[in-house]
């Protein structure tokens, strides 16, 4: 579970400064990107929820 949580950390750190500077997106486009991260994980985990 630790290098889960590690993995996860760095990815949310790395990947903006990869983002803006290698594929050229503007801050707020980064954003935006990171925005729909939580929305999909969100709709992937309500879909796997077990039945009551």
């Amino acid at each position: 579970m630790v290098l889960v949580f590690t993995v996860v950390f760095m990815v949310n750190v790395s990947v903006p400064f990869y983002l803006e500077e290698a594929v050229g997106y503007s801050p707020s486009q980064v954003g935006l990107v990171f925005m729909i991260i939580p929305a999909v994980l969100a709709v992937g985990g309500a879909s796997h929820r077990p039945p009551l």
